[in-house]
């Protein structure tokens, strides 16, 4: 291994190991799904962060979700979902940024909680390789705009 670019990455011997972004939920749907009632909209549901028991446990509100609904174990397919108008998703405020801007998923809540942590594992042998290099910096200076414009949404 060269280099791994996961949200479940903890450091390893003789690697570096680098967080890149500390991503946060946060639930949506399409304002189709949105002019539905409550009790008739379908809840996504996702895996570890992206489940709806994280969105409780770390104090998101009750938004009247039925228990119910379709699995997704993969984000983007998740949030694919959603932006099709299927039903409400927790889906990354990073990832769905454009669809945000664009109008076609609208925030349930103003709330946010903790997502996936993405961190850069590189491994020492390859620190010195010139394509790893420019991999990681190019990695470095994505992340860094994705923090500065999710900061940026924040305060709006």
């Amino acid at each position: 291994m060269d280099l791994a670019l996961r949200s479940d990455l903890v450091p390893q011997a003789e690697c570096r190991h680098q967080l890149l972004l500390e991503d946060r939920l946060l639930p949506v749907a399409t304002p189709a799904v949105l002019a539905q009632p409550a009790a008739e909209r379908t809840t996504l549901h996702g895996e570890r962060e992206m489940d709806w028991h994280h969105w409780t446990l770390k104090g998101g509100e009750d938004l009247q979700l039925r228990t119910q609904g379709l699995n997704f174990s993969d984000p983007g397919l998740l949030q694919d979902a959603a932006s099709a108008g299927l039903g409400v998703a927790l889906v990354s405020e990073r990832l769905s940024q454009p669809a945000r801007q664009q109008g076609l998923l609208l925030p349930l809540s103003a709330h946010r909680v903790a997502g996936p942590r993405w961190s850069l594992l590189v491994h020492q042998e390859s620190e010195s390789s010139p394509q790893c290099r420019t991999l990681c910096h190019w990695l470095e200076q994505q992340f860094a705009e994705a923090t500065i414009a999710m900061d940026e949404e924040a305060t709006l």
